[in-house]
C-alpha cells in the first residue's frame, strides 16, 4: 500500500467512525469503503498498464458519491487525466464507396457492438478489431493508437457475401432472364459469312470462264499460244482458291455460332451450315 494511499485509509477510517449503537451500519461502511480503496489502488495501476478504459472505470467510482469526500480530489483530478489520455477513433464502414448503416466492431475478441458514428474508446497499442454487417464478408483488421489521439478517422470496406448471392439467385421463384446475345459477339460469323459468299462467287465466275476457254482450246490444240493455256490454268487456279475461301469463310462463321464464347447464347437456336463435298475443278490441256 503507498504512502498516499495509507493517507487516504487513515482519513477515511476518521471521517467514517461508528458508535456502538450502530454495529450492523458500520459493517456496511467497512464493505464499501474496502470497495472504495480498491478502486483508488487498482486505477492508479492500471494507468500506469496502459489500461485506460479500466482506469477511468476505477477514478470515476472512487471520485463518485459512493466513495468518501476524501478520495474526491485525487480521483477527480486523475479521472479528467485519463480521459484526456484515452484515444478515440470514428470508424466509418463501406461497400463499393458506399457507406453502411448497421455495422458492428468487436474489439479484440470482445462482444460485438454497432457502430453508430459515435466515437469508439480503446487503449494505447495495437488492436484486432472485426467489422461485420449482415450480407457482407467479415472483416478483421489492426490498427495501432497512441496516447491522446482523439477522433481519429477509420474506414473499411466489406465485400459482398458471396453465399448470400448465390441464394438470391436459387431463390425460389425467382425468374433467370437470359441476357440477349450482343452484336458484338456475332461479328466473326457475319465476316466469315460474308467471306463464304465472295468466295462461292469467285468460284462460279473463276470456273465459269475456265469452262468456256477450255472449250475454245479444243479448236486449237495441239497448236494453242501458251499465252491461252497459261490463262485458262490461271482461272482454274483463281476458282479453286475460291472454293477453299468460300469454304473456310462458311466454316469459320459456323464454327464461331457454334462454340462463341457466351453460354447465354448457347440457349439460343443454333445455325448449322452443311458444306457440301469439296470438288476440285481439273482442266485438260
Amino acid at each position: 500500500m503507498t504512502r498516499r494511499t495509507q493517507l487516504a485509509f487513515a482519513l477515511l477510517t476518521l471521517a467514517s467512525g461508528r458508535t456502538s449503537l450502530a454495529a450492523e451500519p458500520a459493517a456496511e461502511g467497512e464493505s464499501g469503503k474496502a470497495q472504495c480503496l480498491s478502486a483508488y489502488e487498482s486505477g492508479q495501476r492500471a494507468r500506469k498498464a496502459g489500461q485506460l478504459q479500466a482506469a477511468k472505470a476505477s477514478f470515476g467510482f472512487c471520485g463518485s458519491t459512493a466513495c468518501p469526500r476524501v478520495m474526491h480530489a485525487d480521483c477527480g483530478r486523475w479521472l479528467a487525466e485519463v480521459e484526456v489520455e484515452i484515444p478515440t477513433a470514428v470508424f466509418r464502414v463501406a461497400s463499393a464507396g458506399v457507406e453502411l448503416d448497421g455495422a458492428s466492431i468487436a474489439i479484440d475478441g470482445g462482444p460485438p457492438r454497432e457502430l453508430d458514428g459515435r466515437a469508439v474508446e480503446l487503449d494505447p497499442g495495437e488492436h484486432s478489431l472485426v467489422f461485420t454487417h449482415e450480407g457482407y464478408q467479415t472483416l478483421e483488421q489492426s490498427f495501432r493508437f497512441s496516447v491522446g489521439d482523439k477522433l481519429v478517422q477509420r474506414r473499411v470496406e466489406l465485400m459482398p457475401s458471396t453465399s448470400t448471392s448465390d441464394t438470391a439467385a436459387k431463390a425460389p421463384g425467382s425468374a433467370t432472364i437470359p441476357e440477349p446475345a450482343s452484336s458484338s459477339t456475332l461479328v466473326p460469323t457475319w465476316l466469315g459469312a460474308g467471306v463464304g459468299t465472295l468466295g462461292i462467287a469467285g468460284l462460279v465466275y473463276f470456273g465459269a470462264n475456265a469452262r468456256k476457254d477450255e472449250s475454245a482450246l479444243d479448236a486449237c490444240s495441239p497448236s494453242c499460244s501458251k499465252e491461252r493455256v497459261a490463262e485458262v490454268r490461271r482461272e482454274y487456279l483463281l476458282a479453286n482458291v475460291s472454293l477453299g475461301v468460300g469454304a473456310a469463310g462458311f466454316l469459320t462463321a459456323a464454327a464461331w455460332l457454334l462454340f462463341r464464347p457466351r453460354a447465354a447464347d448457347q440457349e439460343h437456336a443454333r445455325l448449322s451450315l452443311k458444306i457440301g463435298p469439296v470438288t476440285t475443278l481439273n482442266g485438260r490441256f
